[in-house]
C-alpha cells in the first residue's frame, strides 16, 4: 500500500503581511497558505523509485496524479498534465522543477466559492526563488517577495522590478492563461460510467447525486 498525506491547502493563524494580521484561508496567497505538507510512503515493492528522503525542489500538488500512475506504471503522456512526476525528482531528474513556474490561486469567501470562484489574489513562482502576486483581474502586479531572504513575506519589494521584466511577468502570465483559457474549451473528457465512481463524486460534492 502506498500511502500520501497531503492538504488542499494551509491557513492563516495570525501571521502579520504588510502590517495587516491573517487568520483564515482564501484571499491573498501567502505562503502560509500555500505551503502544504507532503509526504509521500510508497509500497515496499515501489521503493527502488522513491527511496527514503527529502526533497527541497519547489512541488504542486498537480504533480500527485503523475506520480501515483508513474507507481502505478500505468501509461500516460507527459504533455497530459501540468504536473510533472515525483517519481522523476527523486530518480534525479530535477530539470523539470528548476525551470517550471508554478501558479497559486485564492478566492474569497462566498456562497458557493467552487461555481462562483470570485478570485481574490493569485501568484506565480518567479527567477531565484521570488514570489510576485498579482490582481487577478486585471493582472495588475501588487507584491513581489525574495522569500529566501523574507520567507514571512513581510517586505513588498514590488518597486525593484524594471519595465522589462515587469513586462516580461506580463506576458508569462498571459501565456499560462491563454493555456488555461484552451484546455477548458476543448477538455479532454470522457463519460463516466462506472456507479461506484459516480457515487464517491456525488459523496464528495462534485456532482448531484
Amino acid at each position: 500500500t502506498t500511502i500520501i498525506f497531503t492538504s488542499d491547502h494551509g491557513e492563516s493563524l495570525g501571521e502579520q503581511h504588510q502590517g495587516i494580521r491573517h487568520w483564515h484561508h482564501g484571499g491573498t496567497p501567502y505562503q502560509d497558505q500555500v505551503r502544504i505538507p507532503l509526504i509521500i510512503k510508497p509500497a515496499k515493492a515501489l521503493r527502488s523509485l522513491m527511496e527514503p528522503g527529502e526533497v527541497h525542489e519547489m512541488v504542486s500538488l498537480n504533480d500527485l496524479v503523475p506520480t501515483i500512475l508513474d507507481l502505478m506504471e500505468q501509461p500516460y503522456s507527459r504533455d497530459q498534465f501540468d504536473g510533472s512526476s515525483l517519481v522523476d525528482l527523486c530518480l534525479g531528474q530535477v530539470s523539470a522543477f528548476e525551470t517550471r513556474r508554478l501558479f497559486f490561486h485564492s478566492c474569497e469567501d462566498a456562497s458557493d466559492r467552487y461555481l462562483d470562484q470570485r478570485l481574490y489574489g493569485e501568484a506565480m513562482t518567479w527567477r531565484d526563488n521570488s514570489k510576485v502576486i498579482y490582481h487577478p483581474r486585471t493582472r495588475a502586479l501588487r507584491d513581489f517577495f525574495r522569500l529566501d531572504e523574507d520567507p514571512w513575506e513581510k517586505d513588498n519589494r514590488i518597486d525593484e522590478l524594471g519595465s522589462d521584466e515587469l513586462k516580461r511577468i506580463d506576458e508569462v502570465i498571459a501565456e499560462y492563461w491563454d493555456g488555461v483559457a484552451a484546455r477548458a474549451f476543448e477538455p479532454e473528457a470522457r463519460q463516466i460510467d462506472d456507479p461506484m465512481v459516480l457515487e464517491r463524486l456525488a459523496a464528495l460534492g462534485y456532482i448531484d447525486a
